[in-house]
């Protein structure tokens, strides 16, 4: 929006952009070089790397004289005992199709939202134009404001909710699904917008008020549903078979955006 405001060339308006980012990165970089100064850090970071180190206390002396000396003989005997079970529990392979039944809903959840989001999300919603008469903030500031700066302030928001706000409960995952399923109303919501260029269908929804609720009950619904079943999903299996899930859970989503970004020219012939 700044650089809308300062300067109408594309051209400064790209090299802004790029120049933003490098900033963005060199910062990151001055940041991670502190970080491994930091003490902090430091002492936790050698302490994930020696667990033992620390742990450790110093025995008196009525505990050295009262320890009881495990014979050499018996820690050889159970050294192959505990090297075969290791073994065994390396090989072992989890459980996949179980974890993916377990947490069926809630990838599916991911990849209905993403596939909404994408599908919609800008293609779609940065074609919409303002229906006021030509002026400064219908040509120049409705597109930034009102769909790419009021979407990520409302995903934002419905993100930091579903921190406090547990709603649907985590015991509700069917009215989970129903909401999220409800989502796909959004598409032929905002393609009965003012999106231009148009060929086929009318424009229903005349005001720019519509597009802006539209807006922000989308950015919402994005936000709050797919944080709450990414809290979700890892607590329906055990504790060890967590990884997998946030695996299976990232997964649903690159299928969701995928599939949204694609259907997303198919979306926009249809208008």
């Amino acid at each position: 929006m700044l650089c809308v405001s300062v300067s109408k060339n594309p051209t400064s308006s790209a090299f802004a952009y790029f120049l933003i980012a490098t900033g963005v990165l060199v910062v990151t970089l001055l940041c991670y070089a502190s970080l491994s100064k930091n003490v902090f850090y430091l002492h936790h970071y050698k302490l994930n790397k020696n667990p033992n180190k620390g742990h450790g206390h110093l025995l008196n002396n009525n505990e050295a004289r009262d320890q009881v000396f495990v014979d050499e003989n018996f820690d050889n005997d159970l050294e192959p005992l505990l090297s075969n079970a290791e073994t065994t529990q390396t090989e072992t392979f989890p459980p996949l199709w179980y974890i993916f039944k377990k947490t069926f809903p809630h990838c599916l959840s991911l990849t209905l939202i993403f596939f909404v989001t994408l599908a919609c999300f800008p293609s779609i919603t940065a074609s919409t134009q303002s229906m006021s008469q030509k002026s400064t903030w219908s040509t120049l500031y409705f597109s930034p404001v009102c769909c790419f700066l009021l979407y990520n302030a409302t995903d934002w928001i419905g993100r930091t909710t579903a921190g406090y706000w547990h709603y649907p409960s985590e015991k509700q995952t069917s009215l989970l699904v129903f909401l999220v399923i409800l989502r796909v109303a959004f598409m032929p919501l905002f393609a009965l917008c003012n999106v231009q260029p148009r060929t086929r269908l009318p424009v229903i929804f005349n005001n720019d008020a519509y597009f802006i609720v539209f807006m922000a009950i989308f950015g919402l619904s994005n936000g709050h549903l797919s944080t709450l079943s990414m809290q979700y999903g890892p607590r329906l299996v055990e504790k060890e078979h967590t990884g997998i899930v946030g695996t299976l859970l990232v997964f649903a989503i690159c299928v969701g955006l995928t599939a949204g970004a694609g259907f997303s020219f198919a979306l926009r012939l249809a208008i």
